[in-house]
């Protein structure tokens, strides 16, 4: 992989006319923006309100280790075919390739909403990886063109903005797989919960494929980029290839970092509400639904935080904060009464607003580091090593699920979470720069 850096410059105030430039491309580009965040949102409403249902349903049917199973294949596509995506991302207009993978999830998840009405455990499976192809492909476009429509100046605070809404859909479909499988009747001998998850799933699909027209066309950033044949093996060449951008391979490692501690996390919130607390479908999901609010505010934040720097000064005060709500939500059965549900809740919340400030400077820098023609390789390479922290967060889970407690595991990943946090904190310093062509 070619140098994937730009050279960068001291940022200095533009004159009048340039900041009125600005202005008006960011007021051009808000139409554009927001077809791209309402496709995106409703992508992240579906795939995680399926995941969840699925997740629930497994619990409640006595298959406690089917949820790492499903992280484990969940993640498997993106290691396999990361590099291929972002080939896609920078060989092709990547308004097409969105619109394709919108397609895409509408007919994985109709199989899909089959598999929940039937409770067929195998193609269930099946479409959680289907569904893992089609995040795979529809990722590194979507970032991709977030440059594209908003000066790098701003891209940081669109970040913030995208990731909110998004973290808000996830938000939504982790709670509503939890409301609709508690809804009692039945519908032609089904249970009332899983027949309207089913349709959910498909009739969001379609109101997503629709809004993905509306995603602004581009040119295609490199037409003559060659396909990557070697698949991970060149995702990991990719990876290798960037170490010598000292700053990029130290945020891709702490972004690797983070997807572990988050699959790990959500897979024990589930665990632990279900089983070590023993509450319903709905209230477990209010634990999700707390964490997930604090990344929406923790995004929000992150965009109002960060001035005109690229933000990575953040990111090791944030790592810090996430391992101290992380080690006290694993105490929260040590706090006497019903106060434990409402202080688990909280510590959640706060672990999430944390979380919400590590990912928009690390998501925003790997948009604006690498050049045009080179941004859906980073990209894809960033997801690729995310990946491989959750494929890690799901293999671990499985033993232990058996041997610890939920709350053990929280308090073991904030201890975890201290080193991590002091180890990155001098290649993090604040950096008043921009790049350049």
């Amino acid at each position: 992989m070619a140098e994937p850096s730009r050279p960068q410059e001291s940022l200095s105030a533009p004159p009048a006319s340039s900041a009125t430039s600005l202005a008006e491309q960011i007021r051009r580009g808000r139409m554009l923006f927001i077809a791209m965040a309402v496709a995106y949102t409703l992508g992240n409403f579906n795939d995680n309100f399926n995941k969840q249902a699925v997740s629930l349903l497994a619990l409640s049917h006595h298959h406690t280790g089917l949820p790492g199973l499903i992280t484990i294949v969940f993640t498997i596509p993106f290691l396999l075919f990361y590099a291929a995506a972002g080939w896609l991302a920078d060989r092709f207009p990547r308004r097409s390739v969105i619109i394709a993978s919108k397609a895409m999830e509408l007919i994985f998840l109709s199989l899909g909403a089959v598999g929940i009405m039937t409770l067929n455990w195998p193609l269930i499976v099946i479409v959680i990886f289907l569904m893992a192809v089609q995040a795979t492909i529809f990722g590194p476009a979507l970032s991709g063109c977030i440059p594209d429509v908003y000066p790098e100046s701003y891209v940081v605070h669109a970040n913030a903005r995208l990731t909110s809404v998004t973290t808000a859909g996830i938000l939504l479909g982790v709670v509503a797989a939890g409301l609709v499988l508690n809804l009692r009747g039945t519908v032609h001998g089904l249970p009332l919960g899983r027949f309207i998850a089913a349709c959910s799933l498909i009739g969001v699909s379609v109101i997503g494929l629709l809004v993905s027209f509306g995603v602004p066309h581009r040119p295609a950033g490199n037409p003559k980029e060659p396909f990557p044949w070697l698949g991970p093996v060149s995702s990991l060449q990719d990876l290798w290839n960037l170490r010598t951008d000292g700053l990029l391979t130290v945020s891709i490692i702490t972004y690797a970092y983070f997807w572990f501690i988050a699959g790990l996390q959500i897979l024990f919130i589930n665990k632990m509400g279900k089983v070590q607390f023993g509450l319903s479908d709905a209230t477990t999901s209010y634990l999700a639904l707390a964490e997930m609010l604090g990344v929406a505010l923790g995004s929000l934040a992150a965009g109002k935080i960060i001035a005109k720097d690229n933000g990575l000064w953040i990111t090791p005060r944030a790592t810090g904060t996430l391992a101290v709500f992380l080690a006290l939500s694993g105490m929260a059965p040590d706090v006497p009464g019903p106060g434990k549900i409402i202080f688990l809740l909280s510590m959640l919340a706060c672990a999430g607003v944390a979380g919400g400030l590590m990912m928009v400077p690390l998501g925003s820098f790997f948009q604006t580091r690498p050049a045009p023609e080179k941004r859906g390789r980073v990209i894809a390479a960033s997801g690729f090593a995310a990946s491989a922290g959750l494929l890690v967060a799901g293999i671990i889970y499985i033993p232990l699920q058996k041997y610890m407690q939920s709350s053990t595991i929280f308090i073991v990943m904030g201890l975890l979470t201290v080193p991590v946090a002091l180890a990155i904190k001098p290649f993090f310093k604040r950096r008043k720069t921009k790049l350049i062509a």
